[in-house]
């Protein structure tokens, strides 16, 4: 009789944990169709903004005062932050849609963007170092993203008239791969840590550029990994980004 009792009662929590699961990616589909539909229909009067505003500028400069040409300005490069801003958003939203599985080298996917970023990485004088990173099953083009996030980051954020060397390396656990992506920049203090990851936060918004969206992208790129992300840091010292990819992902079948 416990036993049968004890039985009802898993499968009734089952059930609620299954339900609340069906109502989160639910939510959670809203939510993305949301942004997508938000920054879609923003880009047109956003469109029209910079158009006008850069007409005005060009035909009529002669005979605008100097202040209406500084505010003419503001308006052309607020709403070219905008745009900005929309088209990372929907990228955001748009992270994990359609993905494919596969098995790829973390090692190969270093190398190429070595490739891609490497006029960033020349004008920087920055060295990229890396050894013994693995095979592995994930998405490869969101992976591929997650790193250049952070490699681009690692440079973004140098001290002056220092150096800059970004190390990543790879531990094997029992049930995921383990990244650390290493810098030796200007550190995040403490109290910033869990807030880096929340969309549009940046911490230096007058001193580097940005949107704000690079690392709530690996977020949520790790997220679909079945991982976790967080950072050790030390003001003025560097930073750590450790983050996890589970070895067992529930998805499409692998493309290999």
């Amino acid at each position: 009789m416990q036993q049968r009792i004890l039985n009802e009662t898993v499968n009734q929590d089952n059930q609620k944990i299954l339900n609340t699961q069906k109502v989160l990616k639910e939510k959670n589909e809203e939510l993305n169709q949301f942004a997508h539909t938000i920054a879609h229909d923003l880009k047109e009067p956003l469109r029209s903004m910079q158009a006008f505003s850069h007409l005005t500028i060009s035909k009529y400069k002669d005979s605008i005062p100097e202040k209406g040409q500084e505010f003419l300005h503001h308006i052309q490069t607020s709403s070219e932050r905008m745009a900005l801003l929309l088209d990372s958003l929907l990228e955001y939203s748009q992270l994990g849609k359609g993905k494919q599985k596969s098995v790829f080298s973390v090692k190969e996917l270093v190398k190429e963007l070595e490739k891609d970023l490497s006029q960033l990485i020349q004008e920087n004088e920055a060295i990229i170092r890396y050894n013994g990173l693995p095979k592995i099953i994930g998405y490869e083009l969101e992976f591929k993203q997650l790193l250049q996030n952070l490699i681009a980051n690692a440079i973004k954020f140098r001290k002056d008239n220092e150096e800059i060397e970004v190390k990543i390396k790879a531990n094997e656990k029992d049930k995921h791969w383990e990244f650390l992506v290493t810098d030796n920049g200007i550190g995040i203090d403490s109290k910033h840590r869990e807030k880096i990851f929340t969309i549009f936060h940046r911490l230096h918004k007058n001193k580097f550029p940005g949107t704000g969206l690079g690392l709530a992208n690996c977020k949520k790129i790790v997220e679909i990994h079945g991982g976790d992300i967080w950072v050790d840091s030390i003001p003025e010292k560097g930073s750590t980004f450790y983050f996890t990819i589970s070895k067992n992902l529930e998805a499409a079948p692998i493309n290999e």
